[in-house]
Protein backbone atom coordinates (compact mmCIF):
# COMPACT_ATOMS: atom_id res chain seq x y z
CA UNK A 1 0.00 0.00 0.00
CA UNK A 2 2.94 2.57 0.32
CA UNK A 3 4.39 1.33 -2.64
CA UNK A 4 8.13 1.17 -1.70
CA UNK A 5 10.61 -1.32 -2.65
CA UNK A 6 10.70 -4.50 -1.02
CA UNK A 7 14.14 -4.70 1.14
CA UNK A 8 15.18 -7.98 -0.16
CA UNK A 9 14.39 -6.85 -4.11
CA UNK A 10 17.01 -8.20 -6.26
CA UNK A 11 19.22 -9.98 -3.60
CA UNK A 12 19.88 -13.70 -4.23
CA UNK A 13 21.88 -16.32 -3.11
CA UNK A 14 23.94 -18.36 -4.96
CA UNK A 15 24.76 -21.91 -5.02
CA UNK A 16 21.29 -22.74 -3.89
CA UNK A 17 20.71 -26.85 -3.73
CA UNK A 18 17.28 -26.76 -1.58
CA UNK A 19 14.98 -23.96 -0.59
CA UNK A 20 11.93 -24.99 1.31
CA UNK A 21 9.56 -22.28 0.89
CA UNK A 22 6.84 -24.01 3.74
CA UNK A 23 9.19 -22.81 6.27
CA UNK A 24 9.89 -19.73 5.35
CA UNK A 25 8.86 -16.49 8.20
CA UNK A 26 8.63 -13.00 7.30
CA UNK A 27 7.84 -9.97 8.20
CA UNK A 28 8.04 -6.17 7.66
CA UNK A 29 8.42 -3.18 10.36
CA UNK A 30 7.73 0.19 8.99
CA UNK A 31 9.42 3.11 11.28
CA UNK A 32 8.16 6.55 9.94
CA UNK A 33 10.99 9.19 10.60
CA UNK A 34 9.35 12.60 11.37
CA UNK A 35 11.47 16.14 10.79
CA UNK A 36 10.34 17.46 13.84
CA UNK A 37 12.06 14.79 15.92
CA UNK A 38 15.30 13.81 13.41
CA UNK A 39 16.35 17.07 12.24
CA UNK A 40 16.09 16.25 9.13
CA UNK A 41 13.78 15.12 5.92
CA UNK A 42 10.75 12.50 7.07
CA UNK A 43 10.98 9.45 5.13
CA UNK A 44 9.80 5.81 6.25
CA UNK A 45 12.26 3.15 7.15
CA UNK A 46 11.35 -0.27 6.18
CA UNK A 47 12.90 -3.59 7.45
CA UNK A 48 12.03 -6.75 6.16
CA UNK A 49 13.12 -9.95 8.50
CA UNK A 50 12.97 -13.56 6.98
CA UNK A 51 13.37 -16.89 8.62
CA UNK A 52 14.04 -19.64 6.42
CA UNK A 53 15.56 -23.17 5.90
CA UNK A 54 18.13 -22.88 2.92
CA UNK A 55 20.78 -25.73 1.46
CA UNK A 56 23.62 -24.40 0.06
CA UNK A 57 26.15 -26.83 -2.05
CA UNK A 58 30.06 -26.35 -2.22
CA UNK A 59 32.39 -28.69 -3.93
CA UNK A 60 34.74 -30.48 -1.88
CA UNK A 61 38.89 -30.90 -2.58
CA UNK A 62 39.03 -34.74 -0.92
CA UNK A 63 42.32 -35.66 -2.19
CA UNK A 64 43.80 -35.23 1.32
CA UNK A 65 41.02 -37.30 2.73
CA UNK A 66 40.45 -37.60 6.01
CA UNK A 67 43.32 -35.23 6.45
CA UNK A 68 41.46 -32.67 4.53
CA UNK A 69 40.51 -29.07 5.23
CA UNK A 70 37.27 -27.35 3.05
CA UNK A 71 35.61 -23.80 2.64
CA UNK A 72 31.98 -23.69 2.97
CA UNK A 73 30.73 -20.22 1.76
CA UNK A 74 27.10 -18.34 1.50
CA UNK A 75 27.18 -15.27 -0.93
CA UNK A 76 24.65 -13.08 -1.38
CA UNK A 77 24.23 -11.11 -4.05
CA UNK A 78 22.47 -7.49 -5.82
CA UNK A 79 21.22 -9.09 -9.04
CA UNK A 80 19.13 -5.47 -9.89
CA UNK A 81 21.45 -2.94 -9.20
CA UNK A 82 24.75 -1.78 -10.38
CA UNK A 83 27.62 -1.45 -8.05
CA UNK A 84 27.78 2.13 -7.69
CA UNK A 85 24.21 2.07 -6.93
CA UNK A 86 23.91 -1.04 -4.42
CA UNK A 87 26.47 -1.62 -1.67
CA UNK A 88 26.34 -4.57 0.78
CA UNK A 89 26.54 -4.33 4.52
CA UNK A 90 27.65 -6.85 7.33
CA UNK A 91 25.72 -6.16 10.21
CA UNK A 92 26.77 -6.09 13.84
CA UNK A 93 24.54 -9.10 14.62
CA UNK A 94 25.42 -11.25 11.08
CA UNK A 95 29.03 -10.65 13.30
CA UNK A 96 28.20 -11.81 16.44
CA UNK A 97 25.91 -14.76 15.44
CA UNK A 98 28.76 -16.07 13.55
CA UNK A 99 30.99 -15.88 16.14
CA UNK A 100 28.55 -17.44 18.51
CA UNK A 101 27.98 -20.72 16.42
CA UNK A 102 31.93 -20.75 15.55
CA UNK A 103 32.41 -20.89 19.14
CA UNK A 104 29.69 -23.63 19.17
CA UNK A 105 31.51 -25.61 16.62
CA UNK A 106 28.02 -27.49 15.77
CA UNK A 107 29.15 -29.28 12.56
CA UNK A 108 29.66 -32.81 13.42
CA UNK A 109 32.75 -34.30 12.17
CA UNK A 110 34.29 -31.15 11.36
CA UNK A 111 36.01 -28.11 13.63
CA UNK A 112 35.79 -25.10 12.57
CA UNK A 113 39.28 -23.69 12.48
CA UNK A 114 38.70 -19.75 10.48
CA UNK A 115 35.65 -17.67 9.52
CA UNK A 116 35.45 -14.07 7.48
CA UNK A 117 32.97 -11.89 6.52
CA UNK A 118 34.19 -10.03 3.07
CA UNK A 119 32.58 -8.48 -0.16
CA UNK A 120 33.70 -8.50 -3.59
CA UNK A 121 32.05 -7.86 -7.13
CA UNK A 122 31.19 -11.02 -8.83
CA UNK A 123 30.05 -11.99 -12.47
CA UNK A 124 26.27 -12.74 -12.68
CA UNK A 125 25.35 -14.32 -15.89
CA UNK A 126 21.35 -13.20 -15.08
CA UNK A 127 22.22 -9.89 -14.85
CA UNK A 128 25.28 -10.06 -17.97
CA UNK A 129 27.63 -7.72 -15.65
CA UNK A 130 29.34 -7.41 -12.17
CA UNK A 131 26.71 -7.23 -9.11
CA UNK A 132 27.83 -5.95 -5.26
CA UNK A 133 28.65 -9.47 -3.52
CA UNK A 134 28.27 -10.07 0.32
CA UNK A 135 30.48 -13.24 1.41
CA UNK A 136 30.30 -15.44 4.63
CA UNK A 137 33.15 -17.87 4.50
CA UNK A 138 33.78 -20.76 7.18
CA UNK A 139 37.03 -23.16 6.66
CA UNK A 140 36.39 -26.09 8.26
CA UNK A 141 38.64 -28.88 8.85
CA UNK A 142 37.78 -32.91 9.46
CA UNK A 143 38.23 -34.58 13.00
CA UNK A 144 40.65 -37.18 11.15
CA UNK A 145 41.16 -38.73 14.93
CA UNK A 146 37.99 -41.24 13.97
CA UNK A 147 39.34 -42.55 10.67
CA UNK A 148 43.21 -42.62 12.38
CA UNK A 149 41.63 -45.86 15.32
CA UNK A 150 38.77 -46.96 13.83
CA UNK A 151 40.60 -47.06 9.50
CA UNK A 152 43.94 -47.37 9.28
CA UNK A 153 45.15 -48.28 12.72
CA UNK A 154 43.09 -51.53 12.95
CA UNK A 155 44.57 -52.18 9.06
CA UNK A 156 47.80 -51.89 10.07
CA UNK A 157 47.39 -54.35 13.10
CA UNK A 158 46.63 -56.77 10.82
CA UNK A 159 49.24 -56.78 8.59
CA UNK A 160 51.29 -56.50 11.42
CA UNK A 161 49.86 -60.07 12.01
CA UNK A 162 50.28 -60.90 8.80
CA UNK A 163 54.07 -60.10 8.40
CA UNK A 164 54.52 -62.14 11.73
CA UNK A 165 53.99 -64.89 10.20
CA UNK A 166 57.78 -65.06 8.69
CA UNK A 167 59.22 -65.60 12.08
CA UNK A 168 57.46 -69.31 11.87
CA UNK A 169 60.13 -71.77 10.53
CA UNK A 170 59.53 -72.18 6.47
CA UNK A 171 59.03 -75.95 6.66
CA UNK A 172 56.15 -74.72 8.24
CA UNK A 173 54.43 -73.29 5.16
CA UNK A 174 50.54 -74.80 5.92
CA UNK A 175 50.90 -72.29 9.19
CA UNK A 176 52.46 -69.51 7.39
CA UNK A 177 49.66 -69.46 4.38
CA UNK A 178 46.87 -70.01 7.30
CA UNK A 179 47.93 -67.04 8.97
CA UNK A 180 48.67 -64.65 6.11
CA UNK A 181 45.71 -66.03 4.15
CA UNK A 182 43.59 -65.16 6.96
CA UNK A 183 44.46 -61.92 7.67
CA UNK A 184 44.13 -61.17 3.79
CA UNK A 185 40.58 -62.47 3.97
CA UNK A 186 40.57 -59.92 7.00
CA UNK A 187 41.04 -57.39 4.99
CA UNK A 188 38.96 -57.18 2.79
CA UNK A 189 36.27 -58.03 4.97
CA UNK A 190 37.13 -54.98 6.86
CA UNK A 191 37.16 -52.91 3.71
CA UNK A 192 33.55 -53.63 3.09
CA UNK A 193 32.90 -52.87 6.55
CA UNK A 194 34.40 -49.25 6.35
CA UNK A 195 33.23 -49.42 2.70
CA UNK A 196 29.93 -47.20 3.81
CA UNK A 197 32.32 -44.39 5.76
CA UNK A 198 34.62 -43.19 2.25
CA UNK A 199 33.38 -41.39 -0.18
CA UNK A 200 32.90 -42.56 -3.79
CA UNK A 201 34.72 -40.42 -6.16
CA UNK A 202 36.58 -40.87 -9.43
CA UNK A 203 40.22 -39.75 -8.18
CA UNK A 204 42.19 -41.52 -5.50
CA UNK A 205 42.21 -39.42 -1.98
CA UNK A 206 44.81 -40.27 0.55
CA UNK A 207 42.78 -42.90 2.25
CA UNK A 208 42.46 -45.05 -0.90
CA UNK A 209 46.29 -44.97 -1.63
CA UNK A 210 46.57 -46.48 2.12
CA UNK A 211 44.44 -49.48 1.47
CA UNK A 212 45.43 -50.23 -2.09
CA UNK A 213 49.20 -50.21 -0.57
CA UNK A 214 47.84 -51.92 2.57
CA UNK A 215 46.25 -55.23 0.24
CA UNK A 216 49.84 -55.22 -1.54
CA UNK A 217 51.34 -55.57 1.57
CA UNK A 218 49.19 -58.46 2.65
CA UNK A 219 49.81 -60.21 -0.23
CA UNK A 220 53.49 -60.10 0.39
CA UNK A 221 53.54 -62.70 2.54
CA UNK A 222 52.43 -64.85 0.95
CA UNK A 223 54.87 -64.77 -1.70
CA UNK A 224 57.68 -64.99 1.43
CA UNK A 225 56.39 -68.15 2.31
CA UNK A 226 56.09 -69.76 -0.86
CA UNK A 227 59.02 -68.62 -1.98
CA UNK A 228 61.14 -69.38 1.42
CA UNK A 229 59.37 -73.26 1.33
CA UNK A 230 60.77 -73.78 -1.90
CA UNK A 231 64.07 -72.35 -1.85
CA UNK A 232 64.24 -74.66 1.90
CA UNK A 233 63.37 -77.97 -0.34
CA UNK A 234 66.20 -77.62 -3.05
CA UNK A 235 69.38 -78.76 -2.37
CA UNK A 236 72.09 -76.08 -2.09
CA UNK A 237 70.09 -73.39 -1.81
CA UNK A 238 69.04 -71.13 1.59
CA UNK A 239 66.54 -68.92 2.61
CA UNK A 240 67.75 -67.21 5.47
CA UNK A 241 69.01 -64.19 4.06
CA UNK A 242 65.89 -63.47 2.38
CA UNK A 243 63.61 -64.42 5.32
CA UNK A 244 65.85 -62.16 7.71
CA UNK A 245 65.11 -59.25 4.76
CA UNK A 246 61.56 -59.58 5.59
CA UNK A 247 61.82 -59.27 9.12
CA UNK A 248 63.86 -56.42 9.25
CA UNK A 249 61.83 -54.01 6.46
CA UNK A 250 58.57 -55.90 5.53
CA UNK A 251 56.37 -54.21 8.15
CA UNK A 252 58.44 -51.15 8.85
CA UNK A 253 58.34 -50.77 4.65
CA UNK A 254 54.65 -50.06 4.77
CA UNK A 255 54.90 -47.58 7.56
CA UNK A 256 57.25 -46.26 5.37
CA UNK A 257 55.25 -45.85 2.45
CA UNK A 258 51.88 -44.98 4.00
CA UNK A 259 53.99 -41.85 5.74
CA UNK A 260 55.35 -41.20 2.22
CA UNK A 261 51.81 -41.26 1.09
CA UNK A 262 50.11 -38.63 3.47
CA UNK A 263 53.15 -36.48 2.99
CA UNK A 264 53.36 -36.22 -0.97
CA UNK A 265 49.11 -35.86 -0.50
CA UNK A 266 49.69 -33.07 1.38
CA UNK A 267 51.86 -31.08 -0.97
CA UNK A 268 49.65 -31.66 -4.06
CA UNK A 269 46.85 -29.91 -2.38
CA UNK A 270 47.89 -27.68 0.48
CA UNK A 271 45.28 -25.37 0.89
CA UNK A 272 42.94 -28.75 1.47
CA UNK A 273 45.41 -30.43 3.94
CA UNK A 274 44.79 -30.39 7.87
CA UNK A 275 46.80 -27.75 9.69
CA UNK A 276 48.26 -31.01 12.25
CA UNK A 277 49.67 -31.80 8.61
CA UNK A 278 52.00 -28.63 8.46
CA UNK A 279 54.90 -29.63 9.63
CA UNK A 280 55.24 -32.40 6.50
CA UNK A 281 54.55 -29.82 3.57
CA UNK A 282 57.78 -29.00 1.43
Amino acid sequence: SLDTIDPSFGLKFINIVKYDKSLQKGEYFIWPQFEEFTGEKSYIKVDHTANELITFGTEFDLQSFPFDKQKLKIQKIQSRYYLDEFFSIHEVATENYLDQFVKKNPIEGWNIVDHKLSYSAVYDEDAGGYRDNALIELTIERKSSYYFFKIILPIALILLVCWSSLWITPREIESRLTITIVCLLSLIAYNFVIDSDLPKLEYLTTMDYIILISYFYAAMPNIFAIYSHNRLIQPGKKSKDFEDFGKKYGFLSYLGIVVFIVVLNSNISPDNTSTFLNFLKF
